[in-house]
């Protein structure tokens, strides 16, 4: 979780930390300790810690500062703490103390604190950052709040609507709450207007069509992200092995088989060593009936990896229709089914 955050919001949260309405600290030795902590600039803040705690001893900011490089520079976990309660209890209109106590407390899976804590960090956040709402938004989706957790997310989307997580949460958490009918038309609305040229949120929209069924729609927009994708290739949604693999079974759901089987092994060229794309492709294939084309993606399963009960079935099925012998087919069938009675499903 610190990796994920950290970078994204150290400038935004020292920016929120100098227009709080606790006075910072005046001088030389504040103005560059708080610099460094809004650049981002963990080592000169650790360099500028003793000059700020012999100015400024018992000072919210300093207190902070020094839980903040204890959370970030020494992972001492207890003094950041105890560091970040403290200024809480002193300061408890800053918002930065609430937010990191927080993806501590979400580390250690004590999610109502990581809650309680985030929703202060919210109330107290003057610039209203969405992110703050999505971090939470995902909390709630760990402690099975989903109503709560959907409400986040759609609030993050009313916020800041070119996020693509935010879309991918909303998802999730409508399938878990019988609310995707609401999750539909917040997605649909968006790509139909400000972020029709956003290739990750079309391919948040195919795939909520790909598991509610609506496989045409999701083969359209699929195709769209995988286009928009190539089109602004320096964007960080390119499409990945498991795209074209969702793409690929929309495409096979519309009997469009050709297409299926290019997206898979397109799927299969960015992850050679995932077994389940060999075995998906050889699974387009029985539907089209291209018996030889089962036998040869199932056997490149079986090269990835020989102890999958899928790709035993499907070798079994692909050795019987090829003709190359019932004692064969028959020795796949009775390795796959005794992989799954080990437990063994893939």
């Amino acid at each position: 979780m610190k990796t994920i955050f950290i970078s994204a919001i150290i400038f935004l949260m020292g920016v929120n930390l100098l227009i709080a309405q606790t006075t910072p600290p005046k001088g030389p030795a504040a103005d560059k300790a708080i610099k460094a902590y809004s650049e981002g600039k963990l080592d000169e803040l650790a360099a500028a810690l003793p000059a700020l705690s012999k100015a400024f001893p018992d000072h919210p900011y300093t207190v902070f500062f020094k839980a903040f490089v204890a959370d970030r520079k020494d992972n001492n976990v207890q003094e950041a703490l105890r560091g970040y309660s403290e200024v809480i209890k002193a300061a408890p209109d800053l918002m930065e103390p609430y937010f990191f106590r927080a993806i501590i407390f979400n580390e250690k899976g004590m999610y109502e604190k990581t809650i309680e804590d985030m929703t202060n960090a919210i109330k107290n956040d003057d610039q209203k950052q969405s992110n703050l709402y999505t971090l939470r938004g995902e909390i709630y989706g760990k402690a099975e709040k989903n109503e709560n957790a959907f409400a986040d997310f759609k609030q993050a989307i009313a916020m800041s609507p070119s996020i693509v997580k935010n879309y991918r949460g909303l998802m999730n958490t409508a399938l878990e709450i019988n609310k995707k009918d609401a999750a539909i038309t917040i997605i649909k609305n968006a790509v139909e207007s400000t972020e029709a040229e956003n290739a990750g949120v079309w391919k948040v929209w195919a795939d909520m069509n790909l598991r509610t069924k609506q496989f045409s729609v999701s083969d359209k927009a699929f195709d769209k992200s995988i286009s928009l994708s190539a089109a602004h290739p320096n964007t960080t949604e390119q499409p990945d092995a498991d795209t074209y693999n969702s793409a690929a079974i929309a495409a096979l759901n519309t009997n469009n088989f050709s297409k299926a089987k290019q997206l898979a092994e397109k799927a299969i060229s960015l992850a050679p060593k995932n077994h389940l794309f060999y075995c998906n492709r050889s699974e387009i294939s029985i539907q089209d009936k291209t018996w030889e084309e089962v036998y040869t993606w199932a056997q490149k399963a079986l090269q990835v990896n020989e102890k999958s009960a899928r790709a035993n079935l499907l070798m079994a099925i692909g050795v019987k229709r090829t003709n190359r012998g019932d004692a064969l087919s028959a020795e796949y069938e009775k390795k796959s089914k005794q992989l799954q009675e080990d437990g063994v499903q893939d």
